[in-house]
């Protein structure tokens, strides 16, 4: 039998309880972390753990280079164009909101006008199973915010909670 119908019974009577099995289950998209290590502008910038509520698609897209020869066309892989990804944030009383603005502000700053290139080392968005090990994870390097924003304040949306929603920019990333 493959390894992948690996399967245990259930209950006290054993063997008249059908397999179930433990091995071809997913993994789940609500379980998830957001770590940041060398954040600029963050009080301890060698590692920042935020809760986030939702993480758009990571990616990255390879141009084409397109060939011709007589009545022929061929195709290479061209530049690599790593995709904006958006990270919603809940806004804890713990102060996640500042920490995420001051973090904007090290690459432009709102009061002055003033732009860097002030990147975090990396952010790693970790996969968790059903116990809440670590089951993979995709780690961005070179990361900078490109927008910041917070969600709007409406008293139709009371039982809601109020985030902050990122924008950002990274450089290469790599799927564990």
């Amino acid at each position: 039998m493959p390894a992948y119908y690996k399967s245990f019974r259930a209950g006290a009577l054993g063997s008249q309880l059908p397999i179930l099995s433990t091995e071809l289950d997913s993994v789940r998209v609500y379980q998830f972390e957001c770590h940041f290590e060398g954040v600029p502008g963050v009080r301890n910038p060698t590692r920042l753990t935020l809760a986030a509520k939702q993480v758009s698609p990571i990616g990255v897209t390879v141009d084409d280079i397109e060939a011709h020869r007589v009545n022929e066309r061929f195709w290479y892989p061209g530049k690599p164009s790593p995709e904006e990804v958006t990270i919603t944030f809940d806004d804890l009383y713990s102060g996640a909101s500042r920490t995420l603005y001051d973090w904007f502000t090290t690459v432009y700053d709102n009061k002055d006008g003033s732009v860097t290139t002030n990147k975090a080392q990396r952010l790693t968005v970790v996969q968790l199973d059903g116990n809440m090990n670590v089951k993979g994870s995709t780690t961005m390097y070179g990361v900078y915010p490109k927008a910041w924003k917070e969600s709007e304040y409406n008293y139709s949306t009371a039982n809601d909670f109020h985030t902050i929603e990122m924008t950002l920019r990274y450089d290469f990333a790599d799927h564990q």
